[in-house]
């Protein structure tokens, strides 16, 4: 029986120690909503991670409810659509993702081509 206890004891023990806070999804929320803008040398990997992603990803709800589109008008909509690519770089702009996220979240394909959709609107014309 002791040696049950000591094993259940030591996987408990790893899973506390994989992740970056202890306690449920709301309380993970909620740290990462006091992080924004506050992320500092302390912080490690998993913690920048969420929170830059949670970053993208309420700038992204903004910009779909601006416009009045949806998850289903992304894909209906050519991948170099001037206003999926205004979106794309407000996110490349604003936030630390790379281009494979932002391509995969704004359905324009690859990364190298979203960030080449980009660079064409930064061109002076």
């Amino acid at each position: 029986m002791e040696e049950q206890r000591r094993l259940v004891d030591v996987a408990g023990t790893r899973k506390m120690r994989r992740g970056w806070y202890l306690g449920d999804e709301g309380f993970r929320d909620e740290l990462l909503a006091q992080m924004e803008g506050k992320v500092g040398p302390h912080h490690g990997g998993p913690e920048r991670r969420e929170s830059a992603e949670r970053r993208a990803q309420r700038i992204l709800h903004e910009e779909l409810k601006r416009r009045g589109w949806d998850r289903n008008e992304l894909k209906r909509r050519r991948k170099a659509d001037p206003g999926k690519v205004q979106v794309a770089r407000r996110l490349r702009k604003e936030t630390t993702m790379n281009w494979q996220w932002i391509a995969a979240s704004l359905a324009m394909g690859v990364a190298g081509y979203a960030a080449a959709c980009v660079r064409e609107l930064l061109k002076p014309s």
